[in-house]
């Protein structure tokens, strides 16, 4: 009996070293894992970071600069609907000298950019590329804020930018596309309602 309870622990032993050589021999699995572990918290790493940055550009504005952030933005658009290339150069090159008295960090330097773009040319097709840019920037910034701005729409044109699709804020719920000449001023819909969270 003795030997037997010796030979079956072997016989355990060696399973159980089969099993986990088996199990971890093969490289991809373990690299592949390892790759996966990082690639999330590399992703939930950003995604904290990018909402930090945002916050820090918003702990620099009161209600007031919010709102001539928001004003200006809106003053591009309605340029951009009736086709002023002039008054939203104008308008983009006012709105970067006031980001310009703020502390930089990376999502201020990637509206900065659009604003740059708006802002050195006339053409009224590369303007409304940045535009794009520009939007989803805004969005973003308003979906976090708990300072007052009243109701906006986010809208959206699936046809816009050769049909890569572009989203703008309104204050009316009235479509006027920013993408378009006036041919095709009301293409697009509401695709959110944005309530500010300061209500």
């Amino acid at each position: 009996m003795k030997y037997l309870n010796i030979n079956t622990a072997v016989l355990m032993l060696f399973s159980t070293c089969y099993c986990f050589q088996a199990c971890t021999s093969s490289s991809s699995f373990v690299e592949n894992h390892a790759k996966f572990m990082e690639g999330n918290h590399k992703t939930a790493e950003n995604e904290v970071n990018e909402k930090d940055i945002d916050f820090s550009l918003l702990s620099q504005l009161d209600s007031t600069e919010l709102h001539t952030l928001l004003n200006s933005y809106l003053s591009i658009k309605e340029a951009l609907v009736y086709a002023k290339s002039i008054e939203a150069q104008r308008e983009a090159d006012r709105l970067m000298g006031f980001l310009g008295q703020r502390k930089e960090n990376k999502p201020l330097q990637t509206m900065k950019s659009s604003l740059r773009h708006i802002a050195e040319t006339d053409d009224i097709v590369h303007q409304r590329e940045y535009f794009d840019g520009l939007s989803s920037w805004m969005y973003r910034l308003l979906k976090i804020s708990e300072k007052p701005y009243g109701t906006l729409y986010q809208q959206y044109c699936p046809k816009a930018l050769s049909n890569k699709g572009a989203y703008w804020l309104s204050t009316s719920s009235v479509i006027e596309n920013p993408y378009f000449n006036e041919k095709h001023l009301s293409c697009g819909e509401i695709s959110e309602t944005l309530t500010d969270l300061g209500k």
